[in-house]
């Protein structure tokens, strides 16, 4: 990490500059497994002309440019995360196929 990294994260956890290498690892991996993730091709899926749209895109191009590091690694972390979560809750909640007849 940098001296650009977030100052909280830095001061409240410690011990998580140990574990980076373990969240690296597992991030590899989980970029070739057969986790389903969201694509993003949905139409919609962030209207840029609504405020809450604007907001969102302002927000996140501020945190790139202000912790470049940090904020794509909790992107990326999060984007595995919720494949994973995802994948278990079509596990365990599959969809009911109606009959036709």
């Amino acid at each position: 990490m940098s001296n650009r990294s977030i100052a909280l994260i830095s001061r409240q956890m410690p011990f998580i500059y140990g574990i980076f290498p373990f969240i690296m690892i597992g991030l590899s991996l989980l970029m070739i497994s057969s986790t389903p993730y969201a694509a993003f091709k949905q139409k919609g899926f962030l209207k840029i002309n609504s405020v809450s749209g604007i907001i969102a895109i302002v927000s996140l191009i501020s945190l790139i440019i202000a912790y470049p590091e940090n904020s794509l690694f909790v992107f990326f972390l999060i984007y595995a995360v919720s494949g994973i979560i995802v994948g278990i809750y079509k596990s365990l909640f599959p969809k009911k196929i109606e009959d036709q007849n």
